[in-house]
């Protein structure tokens, strides 16, 4: 009889998957039809997605197994391993399930996040940088494409947290420190996500970024008004939700003016989910928690009852659960007791098979050419051009100097060494002399001693790796440099790094390049960009 059903819940995914053209009301009737055959353990194990790592041994791949099989759990979450390991596991759990599982990674810079030997895209902060949405897009389409090559249908990204205070958790997770970029670059990645037939989920509802803790070990409470938080954090994803994300993650993070309760992360939250994120805010699809072990809502619930409150909260999908066995048992019990009230989970169940009918992948990842088709030609080339867009003048106007990239350049790096790749790039083109300290050498003394020219009228670069703030350098460090600038009217401050924090940069310094990545790779396309400008 499970066989029976096995396929022909399969048979009905293939044949939606042929005709385009299948009305509203006939998804409708097979999630009816799929959800009657259930029973309510079956049910009740749809709304779990349990962690998996394909780089683990069979005992991970039976415990999985088992958690499919006997607890019908209705989805996994792939974490570290290799795309063929985790297409073999994936077709030996989808081989297991009575229906087919709904399968997730976290993808914020591409599959490499969690697998090697796969592309590394660029960071979402460096996503961030780039000017062009439809390049965003573009990457969103590929990310989409690798992932349903990989059997995959939601990817937790993007992430639309803006990064205002310096974060222990987002950093360069995150695409900017302003809402409305951060809302533009999100709708734009996930546009391309869903156009390429899988399911973008942003997060962390409702916005991580406008706290300093981190919530795998604390609870972190935002206290803001309501009408802060929707010029705030909820501005990314009131965009998202109005443009048709099919997917919500909900952090543990707690707002005080929609929950009162001591302890009530978004996670477990009624108000904060039913009433902010659904009603005032109109989402529609599916709402993911974050990881359950995390300690910003673990350390209040047991196991079992966490499971329960997250789906009375208004939670879909429950995602790293921390006890199976006892969550199933304990979400039968409140339904029989009338705690739980029988359309909470019908929703939610029904939601998910809507998910599974309309994103499912068909058959058997094929192991033919699977590295090929991950590390493609046309996703080399995207990935090169995503880091080029990065780079990006933030103050000055560029093309007044393009004169003056002559045959004679000083280039001084601070926290590199003489000769490295920027320098050795930009001296093909031009003849530069090459000076650098680390930074703890980044003083007058070993200037002077190095024969370093402080005045003159040649065009000079000052280079900064590693930068992540203007603190990086202290008072006496930063003068040197504004001394310097004073010293060479044509001076290029190149920043190397995240950058979280270049405003007083901006103010005092009159050409700026920003960087976002400190790599080789983006060392040699700093330069490119430089000797572009050369005027022959």
């Amino acid at each position: 009889m499970k066989e029976f059903m096995r396929y022909y819940i399969l048979i009905f995914l293939f044949l939606w998957s042929t005709r385009d053209f299948f009305a509203q009301n006939s998804r409708s009737q097979w999630v009816d039809s799929v959800y009657a055959t259930l029973n309510v353990e079956e049910r009740i194990g749809q709304v779990f997605m349990v962690s998996a790592y394909s780089r683990l041994g069979q005992k991970h791949w039976d415990d999985l197994a088992l958690l499919v099989e006997e607890y019908h759990v209705g989805g996994v979450l792939f974490f570290a391993g290799t795309p063929y390991r985790q297409a073999k596991l994936t077709n030996f759990l989808q081989g297991k399930a009575k229906v087919p599982l709904l399968v997730g990674i976290d993808a914020e810079w591409g599959l490499s996040m969690r697998l090697d030997s796969t592309l590394r895209f660029p960071n979402p902060w460096t996503i961030g940088a780039i000017e062009d949405d439809s390049l965003i897009k573009a990457y969103g389409m590929e990310m989409g494409r690798q992932c349903r090559r990989l059997g995959i249908h939601v990817s937790f990204s993007p992430s639309a947290d803006v990064n205002v205070f310096p974060n222990p958790v987002m950093g360069s997770r995150s695409m900017g420190r302003d809402y409305n970029t951060v809302a533009r670059k999100s709708v734009a990645l996930m546009q391309g996500m869903q156009q390429a037939g899988i399911i973008a989920c942003a997060k962390h509802f409702p916005g991580h970024g406008n706290t300093n803790e981190d919530s795998h070990g604390t609870l972190p409470v935002i206290d803001l008004s309501k009408d802060e938080l929707k010029k705030g954090p909820l501005y990314p994803f009131q965009a998202l939700a109005d443009s048709g994300v099919k997917g919500v993650m909900v952090g543990h993070l707690q707002l005080s003016a929609y929950e009162h309760r001591k302890n009530r992360a978004c996670t477990v939250s009624k108000p904060q989910i039913e009433g902010l994120l659904r009603r005032e805010m109109g989402f529609e699809g599916l709402v993911f928690t974050d990881a359950l072990n995390m300690m910003g809502v673990s350390q209040f619930f047991p196991p079992g009852q966490l499971e329960l409150e997250a789906l009375k909260a208004g939670n879909d999908v429950l995602v790293s659960p921390l006890n199976v066995p006892k969550a199933l048992t304990t979400i039968q019990h409140a339904l029989q007791s009338g705690e739980l009230d029988p359309m909470v989970l019908e929703k939610a169940v029904k939601r998910i098979l809507y998910a599974k009918y309309a994103y499912q992948n068909q058959g058997n990842i094929s192991f033919d050419s699977l590295n090929t088709d991950l590390n493609s030609v046309g996703a080399e080339k995207l990935r090169v051009k995503l880091l080029q867009a990065s780079i990006k003048p933030i103050k000055g106007d560029f093309s007044v100097l393009s004169k003056d990239i002559t045959d004679s350049i000083i280039c001084l790096s601070i926290n590199s060494f003489k000769g490295n790749t920027f320098q050795t790039e930009l001296s093909k083109n031009s003849n530069v002399d090459q000076y650098a300290f680390k930074q703890r050498f980044f003083r007058l003394q070993k200037m002077e001693e190095s024969g370093f020219p402080f005045k003159g009228d040649r065009l000079m670069i000052v280079c900064i790796h590693n930068f992540k703030s203007a603190k990086n350098l202290n008072p006496t460090q930063y003068s040197m440099m504004k001394t310097l600038q004073d010293n060479y009217p044509k001076m290029i401050v190149v920043l190397f790094g995240e950058g979280f924090e270049m405003d007083s940069m901006i103010d005092d310094f009159e050409y700026i390049l920003w960087v976002p990545e400190d790599s080789l790779e983006m060392r040699e396309f700093a330069a490119e960009y430089i000797n572009s400008l050369k005027v022959e």
